[in-house]
């Protein structure tokens, strides 16, 4: 979709035509201005302050952001990004859950297939094979 995108005051402005993308997801930003529109108008960004310049006919055009507010949609994207992934965790599980294949035994049934002397050793440091433990399910409390 191309949209006119102004900058700037009724006394030094720019406008430009910008293709936007439109999606369909939540998030804390109305629109997400990437490189090809900052090239468009030439703007120098200045993360650390916030803060992005562009050149004009009448002088440079200084765009100033608020502290608080992008602390606040920062915040806030951080907990729509939780939130999608605890959601994308649960569908995944659901998932897993209804899906069965032959491999999947139930741990009773694996249990049973392991004999009672059965055990591993376990190296607790590679380069020092004096370092070990055995796990298993019939080991001694020792």
């Amino acid at each position: 979709m191309n949209l006119p995108v102004t900058f700037g005051t009724k006394d030094n402005y720019r406008t430009k035509n910008i293709c936007f993308e439109v999606a369909d997801f939540e998030t804390t930003y109305h629109a997400i201005i990437g490189r090809p529109t900052l090239a468009k108008f030439m703007v120098v960004p200045h993360y650390t302050y916030l803060m992005v310049k562009m050149p004009e006919p009448h002088g440079v055009i200084t765009l100033r952001s608020d502290i608080k507010q992008t602390f606040s949609c920062e915040a806030k994207s951080c907990e729509i990004a939780q939130q999608a992934e605890e959601q994308a965790g649960r569908e995944q599980i659901c998932e897993a859950s209804t899906r069965k294949t032959e491999d999947d035994d139930l741990p009773s049934k694996k249990a049973a297939n392991i004999t009672s002397n059965e055990k591993k050793q376990i190296a607790l440091d590679p380069t020092d094979l004096s370092k070990f433990t055995f796990i298993g399910t019939q080991l001694d409390s020792k």
